[in-house]
């Protein structure tokens, strides 16, 4: 966000990355959605996402925050020469309908290994036929226990919640001194 900010960028996001921000923006200093305001994030409501949370999670109602950052197509490739977009393979049908699309950078962090997976690597050649710029920004993947025991001392954060793990029981006992929320069912909506 600093980056982005410091460059005169605007960031959208998915609903998917801001909902999961909001929800975080409770327990850590995190970038926030904002409607009026130019800074902050902007939240598209792409295909794959709204319809997903549609009718996959009835109970879940949008923010009234995340609504009022909403952005539309339109609004999208207006923003084209300046804006930082967050995307993913799932998000290639909405990117495909904007307008104007081409001559970016497109930044990533994946690793190699998931790079060659076919998914992915069409992903690069429907950016690549927009003419943009491939640049690797190497950054973590998983942090093991000792690591993330570190990061939780450091920022001492009201809750935990552990996410990506098929054992997620074990974070109670490995961080005593914070609050762990154990998601039974997976579900980041319930928090």
């Amino acid at each position: 966000m600093r980056a982005a900010n410091k460059v005169h960028r605007q960031i959208v996001v998915d609903l998917y990355v801001a909902t999961i921000l909001r929800a975080m923006g409770h327990y850590a200093k995190l970038p926030q959605p904002r409607g009026s305001s130019r800074s902050g994030l902007k939240v598209w409501f792409t295909q794959p996402t709204w319809p997903t949370l549609r009718d996959r999670h009835p109970r879940y109602n949008v923010d009234p925050v995340l609504k009022a950052a909403r952005v539309f197509q339109r609004d999208v490739e207006r923003m084209l020469p300046t804006f930082l977009l967050l995307v993913r393979p799932s998000m290639s049908s909405d990117l495909a309908k904007l307008n104007g699309l081409k001559d970016g950078l497109f930044v990533h962090s994946l690793w190699e290994g998931y790079e060659r997976r076919p998914e992915n690597g069409s992903f690069w050649k429907f950016f690549q036929a927009r003419n943009f710029e491939k640049a690797l920004i190497r950054a973590s993947g998983h942090a093991d226990l000792a690591t993330l025991q570190s990061v939780a001392e450091r920022l001492e954060p009201a809750k935990l919640v552990p996410i990506h793990t098929n054992r997620p029981k074990p974070y109670v006992s490995a961080f005593p001194e914070t609050d762990v929320l154990v998601l039974e069912d997976g579900n980041p909506y319930s928090l």
